[in-house]
């Protein structure tokens, strides 16, 4: 199912977001690929807003990047997003 404007938005908004943190860390797409378990150019296409990707991928990339989970309210947050999302709205 294709993605509407809001959708597309939310996703560039996050993408932006993991390389600025990505960046202020000073690790590379490659590093940040080693670390989470995916190939170099799933990262380049979620720092792009190109992907949807999966609740536990965020919470791979939160962790990688330093960012601690202090409990369910953020995964129920990014749970919420990814359902609006796949939803439509």
């Amino acid at each position: 199912m294709p993605l509407n404007a809001k959708q597309t938005s939310q996703l560039k908004a996050f993408g932006s977001h993991v390389r600025r943190l990505r960046m202020d860390r000073k690790i590379t797409q490659e590093k940040l690929a080693e670390l989470v378990d995916l190939n170099i150019r799933t990262i380049q296409k979620i720092e792009a807003g190109h992907v949807n990707i999966l609740l536990t991928t965020v919470l791979r990339l939160q962790k990688a990047l330093g960012l601690a989970v202090r409990n369910n309210r953020t995964a129920q947050r990014y749970s919420g997003l990814l359902a609006r999302l796949k939803a439509g709205g």
